[in-house]
């Protein structure tokens, strides 16, 4: 993954990796379905009990509903494949940097599906060492997945080729130190079925500024260049990091929708914006 550019390595040697990991989600997505699937036919699926709203502000305006997490979260394990799919046969002969860094915000989505565990044989009701990993798991996911689209938007230059292996290194050791070190509260659990970090506010006021500066560069380059491609980069980002956020507090329906929407046009818009780009460059 990290030779993806370097000296020798070809663009069919990243299509035979993101092809690895397109084989990876679905078996992910297919363990993790089957397993849910067998937790609902025993009666061991669960919601947990006096959990805590991810977004409180709106808790007393939207109801909670448990099944929207469900789908929420599934909802992840359909999307990473189908876009891996899409990117390989959309960017078979494409050398577009931003390909790799939107790879590290793939592999963030991904690790959102570990939240189907939590529910299953009321895991959530431990203080145990799988419950701890997913907690870790879930948090190094919500800081790759924005820093991959902050990267694309800083990095993507040709005078930045040489740097990709450096940056994806550097994304990944942020994620794996944060997921780490992050401090974690096993005695509570939230209404997205998974476990209360410390910090909350500081967390997503952190993520909150990634989202705003990744926006903010997008749509100063769109200016700069005066083109409709970099215009529907800014506003594919925007839509689709949206819908990321919208579908990881998504324990209602309202947010299930608009995540759902917002991800998919943003993912669609973005994409096909990068390979114009790249055609004409």
């Amino acid at each position: 993954m990290l030779l993806l550019y370097s000296k020798g390595m070809t663009i069919r040697t990243r299509n035979r990796l993101f092809f690895i990991f397109f084989a990876l989600a679905c078996l992910c997505a297919i363990i993790n379905g089957i397993y849910l699937v067998w937790g609902f036919l025993q009666g061991m699926v669960s919601a947990p009990v006096g959990a805590v709203r991810t977004f409180y502000l709106f808790s007393k305006i939207i109801p909670q509903n448990f099944t929207a997490t469900i789908i929420a979260t599934s909802f992840f394990a359909f999307y990473v494949p189908v876009v891996v799919a899409f990117l390989y046969f959309g960017f078979e002969k494409t050398q577009s940097l931003e390909i790799i860094y939107f790879f590290a915000f793939l592999i963030g989505c991904l690790f959102e599906v570990s939240r189907l565990l939590v529910p299953i044989d009321s895991l959530w009701r431990t203080t145990s060492s799988p419950l701890l990993v997913i907690g870790r798991i879930v948090i190094a996911g919500r800081v790759l997945a924005p820093i991959g689209l902050l990267f694309a938007s800083l990095f993507s230059s040709n005078d930045q080729r040489q740097n990709v292996e450096r940056n994806f290194v550097i994304m990944v050791v942020i994620a794996i130190l944060v997921g780490k070190l992050f401090p974690l509260n096993t005695m509570k659990t939230t209404t997205t079925c998974t476990v209360q970090w410390g910090y909350t506010k500081l967390f997503s006021t952190l993520r909150f500024c990634i989202l705003f500066v990744t926006v903010l560069t997008l749509f100063i380059s769109s200016y700069r260049n005066n083109s409709p491609e970099f215009k529907n980069e800014s506003v594919g980002c925007l839509s689709l990091e949206s819908g990321y956020y919208f579908l990881c507090a998504a324990d209602n329906y309202v947010f299930l929708i608009l995540g759902s929407i917002l991800l998919t046009l943003g993912t669609f818009l973005y994409l096909r914006a990068i390979h114009s780009i790249y055609l004409w460059r």
